[in-house]
């Protein structure tokens, strides 16, 4: 039995925009009897999603087994529809025990009005269970120098690709950008369509331009955005906008591919119908169920290779399925309880072996149980020399939604330039607001 060590998570990006020094309808609980003790929780996932069935999985056995006497009660909203419940719950301070959420400026303003407990007091206390998690982790959840919230998995986005359609046609995994235009060519003259994605979604094609900006301007572009020193109409965004148009019009995506949502474009390539198929490492489930994706033994992933060499292995990656308690909790000793059971080594290992999520906390973990794709993924996670977190959660609702809907625009045809002059526009008329 073959066993690899998960190496640490390193946040490589300064984030100072949201750091100091992508669910339920229940209200925070009220003082539980003996009788009838519930922590009630809110999930992004919906009943038909493959990794629901773990996290359930998760809350039944703690039912089942915890000390205290709780029972967990999950809830599940897609992900806009997530997002748009968990703020209406948080304007009326009636937030579940347990929440999932995203971290830096997602999370901050939550932070800041008060509604989030500070997990940080509970890891404290515990440092054998806080000393489990990987280096690095918690800073994308810290505020003021307190943590906020409980990582469960980190998430890197990836260019899936199917092994078959590249063997078939004699392709190899690209490793210079080069390459990758060569890949995109190739499948399209013998009739094979390069890519897909979806885009009306607009965070999609925002992190298909920040990954290739990314690959033009390295780390300091990523972290000069943060701190304000490079402005958003930089050479780096407009050159990735414009070589985003030339794979657009030279027939790269899938046809009609700005109208597909995210289900249609998963299942285009789960269904063989595209080479590759650009998406966060989240959706490995997805594209290895055995009851919807016919190339299930045959999907690999790699990073989108740089376009200036030097910025090679930095992906946009960051956290994912982070947990915070609500402030509000009158169960917060039982919801502490349940987090720790929930990044226990038990369950981390099945959200790896299972759903090929990467751990958030230091594990030894079995190759052999271990799926092609996670390999993949597990070993682009360990070999990154640095990651850009998404722009829109390093931003939040301003900055980072105008640039994800300017990115939405470009794949539209709308001119880069005067798109990131407005968005350069709007970041000066927020500072003055």
């Amino acid at each position: 039995m073959k066993m690899r060590k998960l190496a640490g998570f390193l946040l490589m990006a300064t984030l100072g925009v949201s750091m100091f020094a992508g669910c339920g309808n229940s209200a925070a609980s009220e003082e539980s009897s003996s009788e009838d003790k519930v922590l009630t929780m809110m999930m992004c996932a919906t009943p038909t999603d493959p990794s629901t069935k773990t996290f359930q999985e998760i809350a039944d056995e703690y039912s089942e087994t915890n000390d205290l006497g709780y029972k967990v009660e999950v809830q599940y909203y897609e992900n806009e529809q997530f997002k748009t419940k968990l703020t209406t719950l948080m304007a009326a301070n009636n937030v579940p025990d347990i929440f999932q959420t995203f971290e830096l400026a997602y999370l901050k303003p939550f932070v800041e009005g008060g509604k989030v407990y500070e997990v940080g007091e509970a890891l404290n206390k515990d440092l054998e269970w806080k000393d489990t998690f990987t280096e690095g982790v918690f800073d994308p959840v810290t505020y003021d120098g307190k943590i906020y919230s409980i990582p469960t998995e980190k998430s890197v986005a990836v260019m899936f690709y199917n092994k078959k359609i590249f063997k078939d046609n004699n392709v190899e995994v690209p490793t210079t950008y080069d390459d990758f235009l060569n890949v995109c060519e190739t499948l399209k003259n013998i009739g094979v369509t390069p890519m897909t994605l979806s885009a009306t979604d607009a965070w999609i094609p925002a992190q298909f331009v920040q990954q290739l900006s990314t690959g033009i301007g390295g780390m300091k572009l990523y972290n000069g955005v943060l701190d304000g020193t490079v402005k958003w109409n930089n050479e780096s965004h407009v050159e990735a906008a414009l070589e985003a148009q030339k794979m657009i019009d030279k027939g790269y995506f899938k046809e009609n591919f700005m109208g597909l949502s995210t289900e249609e474009s998963q299942k285009t390539f789960k269904e063989g119908g595209a080479a590759m198929y650009y998406m966060g490492s989240w959706d490995v489930p997805n594209l290895l169920d055995e009851e919807t994706s016919s190339i299930k033994d045959d999907v690999g992933a790699f990073v989108m290779p740089a376009k200036n060499n030097e910025n090679s292995n930095i992906p946009v990656a960051s956290l994912n399925t982070c947990l915070s308690i609500s402030e509000n909790s009158k169960n917060k000793e039982a919801a502490v309880d349940f987090l720790k059971f929930f990044t226990s080594q038990q369950n981390q290992e099945k959200m790896l072996y299972r759903l090929g999520r990467i751990p958030a906390i230091e594990l030894d973990y079995d190759t052999a149980k271990v799926s092609g794709v996670a390999d993949d993924i597990l070993k682009i996670s360990e070999s990154s020399v640095g990651l850009t977190p998404w722009y829109d959660r390093a931003f939040g609702a301003g900055e980072g939604t105008e640039f994800n809907n300017k990115c939405q625009s470009i794949f539209g045809g709308k001119d880069p330039v005067s798109q990131f002059d407005d968005l350069e526009k709007f970041a000066q008329d927020n500072k003055k607001r």
